[in-house]
C-alpha cells in the first residue's frame, strides 16, 4: 500500500511542481525548446535575415499586446485591437495619399482616433455596464465597418509615404530593427508604470477585486476608461508600425489578430480573470507564438495545423498557470 501510494504521489508531485512554477519558468522553457528545435530542423530559421523578419513582424503584435495586457489585468477584455489597427492604417495613409497631408499630421491623428475608440469602449463598459466581451465585439464590428466604408474596402498604396515613416517598420539601428527599439522602450516604460505608480497599483486592485477597490476610494469607472483608452492608443501605434512595415493601408489589416494577441498575453501568465500578470511576460508570450508560427512556416506546415498547435499550447499553458495559482493560494491559507 505504501509502495503504491509512493508511485501515485510521484507523478502528482511532479505535476504539482510544474504547475506551481509554470508562469515563471514554463513558458520561457517552451520558447528555448522551440528555438532549438527549429534551429535544427529548419536551417534558415537561425539566419540573421529570418531573425530580423520575425522581430519586425512580432514588434507590431507586441505593441498591441502591451495595452491589451493592462486591460486584462484590470479585469477587462478587448477584442477590438485588430479592427483599430486596420482603421489606423487608413487614417495614416489616406490623408497622405489622397489629400496630400504630411505624415507628421496623420500620425498624431491616428493615435488620437485609437485613444478615442478605446475611450468609447471604456465608457460603454464602465457607465453603461455592458460586459466587456460584448462591448468590444460591438466596437470591433463598428470600427471595421467604418474603416471599410471610408476606404471603399480598397488597399491604399503607401508609395507616397515618407522614408522616415517606413524606416520605423523596416529600418535598423546597427543590427537591431528600429521597431524592436520602440518595443523595448515602450515595455520598459509600461513596466515601471505598472510596478511603481499609483496607476499600476489601482489597475491590479480593480482586477483583483473591483468592489474592494471602490470601497478603498479608487475611481473605478474613470480608471477603466483610461485603461481602455490606453489599449486603443497602443493598438493605433501598432497600426502605424504595420503601415511603416507593409507600406500600405487596408481596413482589414489586423483581422483576427485579437485572438493571437490575447493568446500571447495568456501564455505570458496574465490571468484572464484579472489582477495578476506582467507586461514583460507578455513579451515572452509574443515571442513563443512568433517563433512557433515562423518555424512551422519554414517547415511548410499547413496553417490549419499551426492554428491547432497554437490553440493546444494556449490551453495547456493557461491550465497549468491557473492550477499553479490555485495551488499557491491554497498553500498560503
Amino acid at each position: 500500500m505504501t509502495t503504491l501510494s509512493t508511485h501515485v504521489s510521484r507523478p502528482h508531485a511532479l505535476a504539482h511542481f510544474i504547475a506551481r512554477h509554470w508562469s515563471t519558468w514554463g513558458v520561457p522553457a517552451v520558447l528555448i525548446l522551440l528555438i532549438v528545435f527549429f534551429s535544427i530542423t529548419a536551417p534558415s530559421f537561425a539566419t540573421l535575415a529570418n531573425i530580423a523578419t520575425v522581430l519586425q513582424r512580432e514588434s507590431v503584435m507586441a505593441i498591441a499586446a502591451l495595452g491589451a495586457t493592462i486591460v486584462i489585468i484590470s479585469g477587462g477584455i478587448d477584442l477590438s485591437m485588430g479592427a483599430v489597427i486596420g482603421l489606423t492604417s487608413i487614417v495614416v495613409t489616406m490623408p497622405i495619399v489622397e489629400w496630400g497631408l504630411p505624415a507628421a499630421v496623420t500620425l498624431p491623428l491616428a493615435l488620437i482616433v485609437g485613444a478615442l475608440v478605446g475611450s468609447l469602449t471604456g465608457v460603454i463598459v464602465s457607465f453603461l455596464r455592458v460586459p466587456p466581451l460584448i462591448a468590444t465585439l460591438g466596437i470591433l464590428l463598428l470600427t471595421r465597418g467604418i474603416a471599410s466604408i471610408v476606404s471603399d474596402n480598397e488597399t491604399i498604396s503607401g508609395a507616397d509615404l515618407p522614408a522616415w515613416l517606413t524606416a520605423l517598420g523596416r529600418g535598423f539601428l546597427g543590427p537591431i530593427p528600429v521597431s524592436v527599439v520602440i518595443v523595448v522602450v515602450l515595455y520598459a516604460i509600461a513596466y515601471l508604470v505598472m510596478k511603481r505608480t499609483r496607476f499600476g497599483v489601482h489597475t491590479y486592485a480593480i482586477g483583483s477585486n473591483e468592489s474592494a477597490a471602490r470601497l478603498s476610494g479608487i475611481q473605478v469607472n474613470r480608471h477603466k476608461v483610461i485603461v481602455y483608452a490606453l489599449g486603443g492608443f497602443t493598438s493605433a501605434l501598432a497600426g502605424i508600425l504595420l503601415v511603416a512595415r507593409l507600406g500600405s493601408g487596408y481596413a482589414l489589416h489586423g483581422t483576427g489578430w485579437e485572438f493571437q494577441i490575447i493568446a500571447a498575453i495568456l501564455l505570458g501568465g496574465t490571468s484572464i480573470f484579472g489582477g495578476r500578470g506582467s507586461v514583460l511576460w507578455t513579451l515572452v508570450g509574443v515571442a513563443v507564438l512568433g517563433v512557433l508560427s515562423n518555424g512551422l512556416n519554414l517547415l511548410n506546415v499547413s496553417s490549419f495545423y499551426q492554428t491547432a498547435a497554437t490553440g493546444a499550447l494556449l490551453i495547456v499553458a493557461v491550465a497549468l498557470s491557473e492550477i499553479g495559482r490555485r495551488s499557491q493560494r491554497d498553500d498560503s491559507k
